[in-house]
C-alpha cells in the first residue's frame, strides 16, 4: 500500500473513533459532530482508495464527487 493511503486511512480511522465516542456520549452528545466525522471519514476512505489507483481527484469534500471518480 502506498504511503500517502496510509496516511488517508490513518486519518479516516481517527475520524471514525471521535464520531464513535460521541456517539456514546449519553448525555449532551452533540449529532453534528458524530455525522461530520463519519463524512470525514468516508471521505478520507474514498481518497485512499482513490489514491491506490492512481486516479487523481480534485480538492473536494463532496462525497459524490470523490465516488463517481
Amino acid at each position: 500500500m502506498k504511503e500517502l493511503s496510509d496516511r488517508w486511512i490513518a486519518k479516516a480511522e481517527a475520524h471514525l473513533e471521535t464520531a464513535k465516542r460521541e456517539l456514546a456520549v449519553k448525555k449532551g452528545a452533540n449529532p453534528d459532530a458524530v455525522c461530520l466525522h463519519a463524512h470525514l471519514c468516508v471521505e478520507n476512505y474514498l481518497k485512499a482508495r482513490l489514491q491506490e489507483g492512481d486516479i487523481d481527484f480534485p480538492t473536494t469534500s463532496h462525497l459524490a464527487v470523490l465516488l463517481y471518480l
